[in-house]
């Protein structure tokens, strides 16, 4: 049975059934891709915010169909810290965080930069996730965190754009990183990737594996 570690990279897999243009990713229902997940990851990834269709509720019921040794990453934007002490409190083991740095839980949240300067800035105690996409792209979306959406105006024509690839990343970061986005099979995890988050193709990445879910 699959451990969830491929070549000593961490396997985060997600369950994820929409893609934020509404995009259906799997004929597979929500609970069905959990399981998948399950198979795949040593940590399943839980989306929790509107854009995916998805609510924090889903953090218990993920909870309830996952074994207990598999590890749960909420994932949204996390945009306050009552947000992540809610996501903690409702059995997430980990949190993803973008664009800020929470007072609370900060050992067990995933911070996601959205520079190459705020990479470096992130202490090497704590995971650090660098995302292949550029997030800004979702700006149009509703439910986008303002310090976000006020951030992203500030960045707009500015040469400190996240655009950066996962090795240059990789070169100023000492502490763990995680890949993220566009991971199709296990030929695409970065030398240096400490852990993969795979959402979309969760099918091909798995089967890559020689896992059939």
């Amino acid at each position: 049975m699959f451990n969830g570690i491929y070549n000593g990279t961490i396997i985060i897999a997600e369950a994820k059934v929409w893609s934020p243009r509404g995009e259906r990713l799997t004929q597979n229902s929500w609970e069905q891709q959990i399981e998948s997940a399950g198979k795949v990851g040593r940590m399943v990834s839980v989306l929790t915010h509107p854009i995916w269709r998805r609510s924090p509720d889903d953090i218990k019921k993920a909870r309830k169909i996952l074994p207990s040794e598999i590890k749960i990453l909420a994932k949204g934007f996390y945009e306050t810290d009552d947000e992540v002490q809610r996501a903690v409190d409702d059995g997430a083991d980990f949190v993803l965080v973008v664009g800020r740095r929470p007072k609370v839980h900060l050992e067990r949240c995933f911070l996601e930069p959205l520079t190459l300067a705020e990479l470096a800035d992130i202490p090497v105690s704590l995971w650090a996730v660098w995302n292949s996409r550029d997030l800004s792209s979702l700006k149009d979306l509703p439910g986008i965190p303002q310090f976000l959406l006020e951030r992203w105006k500030q960045m707009d024509g500015c040469s400190d754009r996240k655009r950066e690839s996962f090795k240059e990343a990789r070169a100023i970061r000492l502490g763990p990183l995680c890949q993220a986005s566009n991971l199709k099979t296990v030929a695409d995890i970065e030398p240096g990737a400490n852990a993969v988050l795979v959402g979309s193709h969760l099918e091909s990445f798995a089967a890559s594996l020689g896992i059939t879910i």
